[in-house]
């Protein structure tokens, strides 16, 4: 979290709180309220205290323990960061990194490690055990990387840490290194929080690229970056310093760079007289700027504004605000500095100021003045981009860094980027890294085997129709940004979380269910549901079709009244191999008799201990042909929480293993009233409910609503108590059949399977998608795909020819990244013996460009060959010759014997 970012959390805050202070006439009696010690009086349902902390002495909050020493400040006083006696807690601990077992003070997210911010004395927080390794130089991205795997270790064992753990880690210890790619060394970007990648003494020995800019670093730029108004290079010699490599100092390296005297030119047109100070400066030798360690950097008469142009870059700073630094020193994010100023005292929230807040927002200790001697109080002359010169006799309206020397010394064009993109509050050289980021490279390795050796056998119309289904991909998803970009309108925050749009000229509002209101600014109560479907034990064999659907219907209930619904389907043939988690909202009634229940039962410890008038049911129906819909049982879980406004329930939603058996059918032995029908209780085992037949209602199913003759449509279920909380009225809910929908279920949904659609024998499958953009969904047999399965699947073929005797081989199928050049990969197999053919389906534009074989002549002993190696190939049809990787082969030896030597001493 940024100190800006902070700063204005704790801003808002604090007005928030003292704006509802001063507020006359506000509503004591609201059923939010903090309890006046934090309910650190009572107990739960299993007899366990509440994690809930009273430490916020201002605002008299109750902060959650799992939000205490954490950094974030909670609290007004931020009463929460400072507390005592309170340690990590025990639920949460092996998430929290804490500085160590003596000193519990801390008890940090995840994401405070590694932040470029110091929160632990000893610096582990920093550096794995306070050592020389970065904690933001581990790499993990996904998961079930090995850093992530490291980094879950290290914070759950910190609790054992000891602050006198020394500060380097033992030779044989398992130790995290930092990856990036090798062609981002040098670049001049930090690319690791040591910055190592980019000193001097290392990028002294790089060698760049042919059609790259060599700084007099050793660093490699783009010849599109040189002469563009904007330092580079660490020491500033691809722009005014390149003046400085004219003649016999220009490298070997750049003398064969083409159009380099054209650079050259530029920059003098840049830089020869359009700075500040040219009465003072030599543009060819010094860099104009008001200096530093002196009593008086604007009293440019006495001191004179001008370094050399050598000292740019050194690590020291020479300029005031350390200008000629901007690519060595960091600002408060470990960023280059660019045009940030850090202000002196480290105390303020400020302490930082990036350069679209400068002089709009001024350092508590002044430090700033130098910078901002151009502001006035003079009422003709007090805008932002006003300039009062330092004679303080002239004054131009507008001349703050218009591109115009208007001062007599040129004081106004001062401190003032000549690329727009870092007048913006954005990262300084943002876009620049941005592209080298994103930057693909070409490798030139030669293919194996040989291209005279290879043949394709692949239809070419089937590699066409590849290549336009992906060419079609791309396009739809360029289209689809393109179309969401111009959806973002200026009335976008008008409605909060809501939906703006435009009613008889004026903005109304369209809420999500979780808000209310004219601009959707109030939280409805609510249940947050989280759930997922196991059918592991469903009988999908029994089964009427393939487009048999699972609809469960998810009912909030107060004392067997239905209050809200959510209804989702599932489709189990597809559910097999891609189940779809679900999460929806059950918004609690405000109707004055509800809102009021609640306030009087968060008043009464005996009601929320031993009464629990709300529950969640899931019913589960089965939708089949001709409009059939059988009830096959359900799941009824109490909520416990109902006095909170806001609740999260989770659960999975299981079939018992063999529930369709009617002898250990719950519904055997039981039997339900009149209008009523047993069903079974799955998430309690032999239990039951009494299910209401069409229109009944109420405990015993004893009322009935006469609307359910004509409400709902024909062939679907009318259930009779549902009430509506828009209206406040007693409706019935509709139960629809697989091919209707709607609140009445006399909508019809275009699920539908055309004969055809989905060609070499695919699956087609309803989507039940309302908006009617997806009727279908076809599953292919292989090796088919597409959206109607009409792509065949191109093979890549390898026949080996090779006499080796292998017990096991392991066969992996790579893409290179062409960004990072690292091995991404996308298929492996494992066989027994030596395959003399191997064959692997793909349906991407190119094949896997390589192709690697590890051979195991025993459980210790393995050899790597490669296969192939034909990068940007559409199809791969090979007679190969295993290639031998005796270099692998050498370094994975010398690897191993040194763990062993480790794991020895």
């Amino acid at each position: 979290m940024s100190n800006d970012t902070r700063f204005y959390k704790q801003l808002f805050r604090a007005a928030d709180y003292f704006a509802c202070k001063s507020t006359t006439g506000s509503d004591n009696t609201s059923i939010v309220q903090y309890n006046k010690h934090c309910w650190n009086d009572s107990r739960t349902f299993n007899g366990l205290l509440y994690a809930v902390a009273d430490v916020c002495s201002i605002s008299r909050e109750c902060i959650s323990t799992y939000r205490l020493l954490d950094q974030a400040a909670n609290c007004i006083d931020v009463g929460d960061e400072k507390v005592i006696g309170y340690g990590c807690n025990v639920n949460v601990r092996k998430h929290r990194f804490q500085c160590s077992s003596k000193n519990s003070s801390h008890c940090l997210p995840v994401w405070r490690l590694g932040n470029g911010e110091r929160d632990c004395a000893n610096g582990f927080d920093e550096y794995i055990n306070g050592s020389n390794i970065p904690i933001a130089e581990i790499y993990c991205k996904r998961s079930n990387d090995s850093g992530c795997q490291i980094l879950r270790q290290y914070i759950s064992k910190s609790s054992l840490m000891n602050t006198s753990d020394s500060l380097s880690t033992s030779h044989n210890q398992s130790t995290p290194t930092a990856q990036i790619p090798f062609h981002h060394l040098c670049n001049s970007f930090w690319d690791l929080s040591s910055k190592i990648d980019e000193f001097t003494k290392y990028c002294q020995q790089w060698i760049c690229s042919t059609t790259d800019f060599q700084c007099k670093t050793g660093q490699c730029i783009s010849m599109d970056h040189v002469c563009d108004g904007e330092m580079d290079c660490s020491d500033g010699s691809d722009e005014q310093g390149i003046f400085l490599l004219i003649g016999d100092n220009m490298s070997k390296h750049n003398r064969y760079l083409t159009n380099l005297s054209a650079k050259i030119n530029q920059c003098h047109k840049l830089y020869d007289h359009q700075q500040p100070f040219g009465e003072f400066c030599d543009f060819q030798r010094e860099f104009p700027c008001l200096l530093n360690n002196v009593t008086d950097p604007i009293d440019i008469l006495k001191n004179r504004p001008c370094i050399n142009l050598t000292r740019v870059g050194d690590g020291v700073a020479d300029c005031y605000g350390a200008l000629d630094e901007m690519n060595t020193f960091e600002d408060c994010r470990g960023s280059m500095k660019g045009f940030t100023f850090r202000c002196a005292d480290m105390l303020t929230i400020w302490h930082c100021i990036d350069n679209a807040f400068l002089c709009d927002v001024r350092c508590k200790a002044g430090d700033d003045r130098p910078l901002c001697f151009y502001r006035s109080n003079i009422l003709n002359c007090s805008a932002p981009m006003d300039v009062v010169c330092l004679n303080g006799e002239q004054c131009f309206k507008g001349g703050r860094c218009d591109g115009s020397l208007d001062c007599p010394y040129g004081e106004d064009e001062f401190w003032c980027p000549r690329v727009s993109s870092n007048f913006a509050k954005s990262y300084y050289r943002q876009e620049k890294h941005t592209l080298e980021v994103e930057k693909t490279l070409d490798f030139h390795i030669p293919t194996y085997p040989r291209l005279q050796h290879t043949f394709s056998s692949a239809n070419p119309s089937q590699i066409n129709s590849n290549k336009k289904f992906q060419r079609h991909r791309r396009i739809a998803q360029m289209d689809k940004i393109k179309n969401e970009s111009n959806l973002l309108l200026r009335e976008s925050f008008w409605c909060n979380r809501g939906v703006a749009i435009y009613v008889n000229n004026s903005i109304g509002c369209l809420c999500p269910p979780s808000y209310y209101g004219d601009r959707c600014e109030y939280y409805s109560d609510r249940i947050t549901v989280v759930t997922h479907l196991d059918i592991s034990h469903y009988r999908l064999e029994d089964s009427i079709d393939n487009n048999t659907v699972l609809k469960i219907v998810t009912t909030l209930l107060h004392e067997h009244t239905i209050i809200d619904f959510h209804e989702f389907r599932v489709q189990p043939v597809l559910e097999i191999n891609e189940p779809v988690k679900q999460k929806f909202h059950l918004l609690y009634s405000r109707s004055e008799r509800y809102l009021r229940e609640k306030q009087d039962r968060q008043a009464s410890r005996n009601q929320i201990l031993y009464e629990h008038p709300y529950s969640i049911r899931f019913e589960v129906y089965e939708q089949r042909a001709n409009y059939a819909i059988v009830e096959l049982g359900a799941w009824e879980y109490p909520i416990y929480f109902d006095f909170l406004p806001s609740y999260r329930f989770a659960t999975i939603l299981r079939f018992p293993n063999g529930y369709t058996n009617i002898s250990v059918n719950s519904c055997r032995k039981h039997r339900c009233l009149k209008n009523s029908i047993c069903r079974p209780l799955f998430s309690k085992t032999n239990s039951y409910y009494c299910s209401c037949e069409q229109g009944y209602y109420g405990k015993h199913c004893q009322f009935r609503n006469e609307q359910c003759h004509v409400y709902c449509s024909a062939q679907s279920i009318c259930k009779g108590g549902y009430r509506d909380q828009t209206i406040e009225i007693q409706r019935p809910l509709c139960i629809c059949p697989r091919d209707r929908f709607g609140p009445r279920c006399n909508l019809r949904l275009n699920s539908f399977c055309p004969k055809g659609r989905c060609q070499n024998n695919g699956t087609c499958l309803y989507t039940y998608d309302w908006t009617g953009e997806t009727h279908f969904r076809c599953v292919c047999q292989d090796p088919f795909y597409g959206a109607h399965c009409e792509y065949e699947k191109i093979s890549v073929k390898i026949r080996i020819n090779s006499t080796e005797v292998v017990r096991v081989t392991t066969i992996q199928f790579f893409d290179i990244n062409r960004q990072t050049l690292q091995l991404e990969i996308r298929h492996q197999e494992v066989q027994s013996s030596l395959p003399t053919f191997i064959r692997y389906q793909y349906n991407e534009e190119y094949a896997p460009s390589l192709c690697l074989l590890k051979f195991y002549d025993d459980v210790d002993s393995s050899r790597y060959f490669i296969g192939y190696f034909q990068p940007s190939a559409t199809a791969i049809n090979v007679t190969t010759e295993p290639l031998y990787c005796s270099l692998a082969q050498n370094y994975l030896q010398q690897l191993n014997i040194s763990k062993y030597m480790s794991l020895k001493t």
